[in-house]
């Protein structure tokens, strides 16, 4: 079985973020060059590695809780596989590119988001 067609397993989500809400519709660029767009209300978050992306607000509040101040904790379980072939996710936020290597995460919702091998290591657990 290829890879692109690996059945999903359950991983669990760790590590903070800091993260705020956006006042304004924002469009942003991911390591991949996919330009993504964040609506007012959704979310800004930060990983610990400097990485920026724009999270739903429902989607937000269910995969974070807060610590304290602007510092969230990451939460719950998702689903994901690893894929060998360049595709084109489709996000809450657009279109987005996963290479080979790279993750294509579940979550709870059904939404769909790549996410890199190296980041894929740092922020998720195996179950």
């Amino acid at each position: 079985m290829s890879a692109a067609e690996e059945v999903p397993r359950e991983f669990r989500r760790v590590g903070e973020v800091t993260a705020h809400r956006l006042e304004d519709d924002h469009a942003w660029v991911t390591s991949r060059g996919d330009r993504l767009n964040g609506r007012a209300g959704d979310w800004v978050v930060e990983s610990s590695d400097g990485g920026l992306r724009t999270v739903q607000h429902e989607e937000f509040l269910a995969l974070y809780e807060p610590i304290t101040g602007d510092r969230w904790r990451r939460i719950g379980t998702v689903m994901a596989r690893q894929v060998d072939i360049t595709l084109i996710v489709s996000t809450l936020e657009g279109p987005a590119t996963a290479e080979p290597g790279d993750w294509i995460v579940t979550g709870q919702d059904g939404s769909n988001w790549p996410v890199p091998n190296e980041v894929f290591r740092r922020s998720y657990e195996p179950i």
